[in-house]
């Protein structure tokens, strides 16, 4: 107890001594400065350690704490659970929810990240933002970007307004003779949400999966893709019918041809692995592979995009 008592008082001692330095450092100026609320002014030189801090005006160096907010623009390195820059922000946010209402360059690492101006680095969290656009990279469950100068924004779902990709297509395959699926992300990296159905066993699925628009030529396009799908599927058993699940992976090598600007046409080869206890809808081979078969079929497509490939 009297080692604890000693680290506190040493603690409040070096605490107050820096009170006092900060003080006559700004003179006149109002200053704040303690080990749970710190609220000091414009271009403050010392680090910022407490429950909650608030610069004033521009700030630069370390802010450490639960709630920490710049009013002015700030250089260096937040870390709490809400960050916030009012101004420009050049530097590294770590936290809950990130958010810079200026420029932005450098790192935000969080739950919920946002810029409401130009960014400039990487966004790393469940959530992320950029209004006026990104150059880098944003890697979350859902992102959104007004436009991506460049880099590639990847997560399970990802909106790039201005110059991103967006479609929805029509597919046969070796699986499911009806596929329905949407598109959305970019061209170098986008992912997909597919429905699927298949007459001959009755079977209704869903799938998720990604892929890549790759230029050969100003029609012709290599388009590499990989999904997941699970499907439910009816079984004539004895005493009467049972319903079952199977799943499946798939890579499908398409090359693509634009008849306009939007649409175009499909055809790919590809290769499925199933369970063995689901028979596909037709396949060109069949391999069985321990409990599973390796289905290798040709599938042909028709995509609306909604957005101009570049």
């Amino acid at each position: 107890m009297k080692k604890l008592f000693l680290i506190v008082v040493i603690m409040l001692f070096a605490f107050n001594e820096l009170n006092l330095k900060a003080q006559e450092q700004t003179k006149n100026q109002v200053v704040f400065y303690s080990v749970f609320v710190n609220v000091v002014p414009d271009n403050f030189n010392y680090p910022l350690v407490g429950f909650i801090n608030v610069a004033r005006g521009d700030y630069k160096g370390l802010e450490l704490s639960f709630v920490n907010t710049t009013i002015g623009d700030f250089k260096g390195f937040q870390l709490g659970f809400i960050n916030t820059t009012l101004k420009e922000q050049k530097g590294v946010q770590i936290g809950f929810i990130n958010s810079v209402l200026g420029d932005f360059k450098g790192v935000q690492t969080g739950f919920i990240n946002s810029s409401l101006k130009q960014t400039k680095g990487l966004q790393f969290g469940f959530m992320n933002t950029a209004l006026k656009g990104i150059k880098g990279y944003q890697i979350g469950f859902i992102n959104y970007a007004e436009n991506v100068e460049f880099g590639i924004p990847i997560g399970f779902l990802s909106i790039v307004r201005d110059g991103g990709y967006r479609a929805l297509e029509l597919s046969f395959n070796e699986l499911f003779p009806f596929n329905l699926t949407f598109k959305t992300g970019v061209p170098k990296f986008y992912t997909l949400f597919k429905a699927t159905y298949n007459s001959k066993i009755d079977a209704f699925g869903v799938g998720f999966g990604a892929g890549t628009m790759i230029p050969l030529t100003q029609k012709f396009w290599f388009n590499p893709e990989l999904e997941f799908i699970s499907a439910i599927y009816r079984e004539k058993v004895l005493g009467g019918i049972e319903t079952k699940n199977f799943t499946a992976t798939s890579f499908a090598a398409n090359f693509r041809y634009n008849l306009t600007q939007r649409l175009q046409i499909g055809i790919a080869p590809a290769v499925s692995l199933t369970e063995n206890t689901c028979e596909p809808f037709y396949s060109f081979i069949q391999t069985d592979i321990s409990n599973r078969k390796l289905v290798f079929g040709l599938r042909a497509s028709l995509t609306w995009n909604f957005t101009t490939l570049q």
